[in-house]
């Protein structure tokens, strides 16, 4: 039990109102050593909807869990999730982020569903078929 003890790695999601307002106690928490920050879970917590990237709430609660972590020596899990390119990983970077989130969550999902969809009704229009129109996306246009 020692050695599975040891060998254990806690890494809270930081996706709550709650977790929020407790960060300063979650980072000090000698076990956690890294966090993550899962904006899209918080945003929503936080009535932004899909404005993950765009809301100023969340983007203060992303700085309050940076300087929390940073004084507990904790390291930042997340990245560009949606959008990895070589500009989106290098502001990630920039804002901190050390241990890069790599797989495909709900929002990631949807985004290769509606993908499919806007690319079947393209497929649709020059020919003799057709289809009801798709619904409008619920993601912005860029993350």
């Amino acid at each position: 039990a020692a050695d599975s003890d040891e060998s254990l790695l806690l890494i809270p999601l930081i996706e709550t109102l709650e977790a929020l307002e407790n960060i300063e106690e979650i980072c000090a928490v000698e076990q956690v050593r890294v966090l993550c920050f899962a904006a899209g879970e918080l945003a929503f917590a936080m009535g932004e909807g899909a404005r993950m990237h765009s809301s100023t709430k969340v983007r203060d609660a992303y700085a309050k869990v940076k300087e929390a972590a940073a004084r507990n020596d904790v390291v930042l899990m997340g990245g560009p999730i949606l959008d990895p390119t070589h500009e989106s990983c290098a502001k990630a970077l920039e804002d901190g982020i050390r241990v890069f989130c790599l797989g495909i969550d709900v929002m990631a999902f949807r985004l290769v569903c509606e993908n499919t969809v806007a690319a079947l009704d393209s497929a649709v229009a020059g020919s003799a078929y057709s289809r009801p129109p798709a619904p409008e996306s619920g993601f912005p246009a860029h993350y």
